[in-house]
């Protein structure tokens, strides 16, 4: 791309030269693609496999601290994002994967075009 540190260029402007999805998107996508695994998991006696009963927070001995606020949880992030993307029906949507990494994928692409040869 010709582009050296001496350029003094922000990391902004060298992702929109580049094409390259934003840090946000990327990591929105990583979230709900590890959401959707998980949410497609099953133990072969078909009981609810341990990653799935600590997403979904299934164990209700367990309370949480009330003295120290409410603290932002993953889930809550997971909530967010399946709202920012608008999808609709998540829990059939996960279990079809290609679909589910259609739904996931919209916002985080590269550009191409930006090569200089």
């Amino acid at each position: 791309m010709g582009v050296n540190l001496g350029d003094r260029m922000s990391n902004e402007t060298l992702v929109n030269i580049t094409g390259q999805p934003s840090i946000v998107n990327v990591m929105r996508r990583n979230r709900l693609r590890w959401f959707g695994h998980v949410n497609r998991a099953a133990n072969p006696d078909g009981s609810t496999p341990l990653i799935k009963k600590s997403m979904f927070s299934y164990f209700h001995d367990e309370k949480r601290p009330s003295n120290i606020g409410r603290c932002k949880q993953w889930e809550d992030n997971i909530l967010k994002d399946i709202n920012e993307l608008q999808i609709q029906n998540w829990l059939r949507l996960t279990l079809d994967r290609k679909k589910w990494r259609e739904a996931i994928n919209k916002n985080v692409y590269v550009k191409t075009g930006f090569c200089k040869h």
